[in-house]
């Protein structure tokens, strides 16, 4: 009887990876961290802008609100005033004189980065908020005594745009109401 040779015998069940599974798999690994790299990146500079924004919302709020004390002051002198005029509100920081003639841009107010005010001689601390205002031309009724001023503060900033590299761009933020005076 003839015999023949029997094949060798096949492992049914491999164990372990081969190399260029193992290769293949750290590719796309690392594609995926990269991935997930950038996405720090954005997102990081995406809650910086995001928080300097609602800074720089507060401060314009917070300035029309001393502006519209300020108005509300003078609008009561004007309605306890016989002859229906406030009395000289020319030393006031927001308003300046009660009158219906427009202002021009006011002194600016300089903010940290946590909206805390700067003073102008203070050389040590980062300037990054500056918030500026001015009036339009209001309407003065004598004989009903009211007035009604239109008042404009404007607060810009500069901000990192990751697509630009290192170079910042300037934001800004206007708001606007009528304050009476």
């Amino acid at each position: 009887m003839i015999r023949f040779a029997t094949p060798p015998v096949r492992r049914q069940f491999q164990r372990g990876f081969t190399m260029v599974e193992l290769l293949m798999a750290m590719a796309i690994f690392a594609i995926g961290m990269l991935g997930l790299a950038a996405l720090q990146v954005v997102s990081v500079s995406q809650g910086t802008g995001g928080r300097l924004r609602g800074t720089a919302a507060f401060l314009a709020h917070s300035v029309m609100d001393r502006a519209t004390s300020e108005g509300q002051v003078t609008a009561a002198e004007r309605q306890a005033n016989t002859n229906g005029l406030p009395n000289t509100t020319a030393g006031w920081t927001f308003i300046g004189d009660a009158s219906a003639v427009a202002k021009t841009d006011g002194a600016a107010l300089l903010f940290d980065i946590n909206g805390r005010p700067i003073a102008a001689a203070d050389k040590t601390t980062p300037v990054v908020f500056t918030a500026t205002w001015f009036s339009r031309t209001g309407t003065v009724n004598v004989g009903t005594r009211t007035a009604l001023q239109e008042f404009v503060v404007n607060v810009t900033w500069k901000e990192a745009d990751p697509k630009k590299g290192t170079a910042l761009d300037t934001k800004a933020i206007s708001v606007s109401r009528y304050v009476r005076i």
